[in-house]
């Protein structure tokens, strides 16, 4: 199944023109703001795959931190916040409401993403596959309007687990599982 979803979504965006490739920044909300991310590598293959061009840092701790100013000059086009640190709703909240961020790409045009999670955080767990749909769907979507995601994570869910994952907890997940 991963084999056969990276194929396909790779097909997909192998021909993107470098100037269609939207640049991704990443948050790590187990710190305070959008600040706190990750370094570039453990990411590049996934947002690459996807038809993105990742923005961190190359070096430094495992959650860096990056300045105000470094944020604003890498002028993401998407921004994905993660569910890890369990402040997902926060740094949305910041980004959409703190004038700091208004001239983002991403903020201005509504490209934020809350990571999807379910089991556990999708883009960490045996659901990665269905995670890259989702995630290239977000960076291209009229390159993937064919996907529907609640379908494929019930498949996923009913071959993989042997749960018959219903339309409602499909959505859950799609949204960042966002009860605790």
């Amino acid at each position: 199944y991963m084999d056969k979803t990276v194929a396909a979504i790779a097909e997909r965006t192998a021909e993107i023109p470098e100037e269609e490739l939207p640049t991704v920044y990443w948050a790590n909300t187990w710190g305070e703001s959008v600040l706190s991310t990750y370094k570039t590598l453990p990411l590049k293959f996934e947002i690459e795959l996807c038809g993105g061009k990742m923005v961190s840092v190359e070096q430094g701790p495992q959650f860096p931190e990056i300045t105000k100013e470094q944020l604003l000059a890498w002028e993401p086009d998407v921004i994905i916040v993660d569910n890890h640190g369990r402040n997902a709703e926060g740094v949305i909240t910041d980004l959409n409401t703190n004038e700091d961020w208004a001239a983002l790409p991403a903020v201005a045009n509504n490209r934020i993403y809350r990571n999807p999670a379910g089991v556990f955080f999708m883009d960490k767990a045996s659901t990665r596959p269905v995670y890259y749909y989702w995630l290239a769907k977000q960076l291209h979507p009229e390159k993937f309007e064919d996907i529907d995601l609640i379908a494929e994570l019930q498949y996923y869910y009913e071959t993989f687990y042997d749960y018959d994952l219903s339309e409602e907890e499909a959505q859950k997940v799609l949204e960042g599982w966002a009860e605790s």
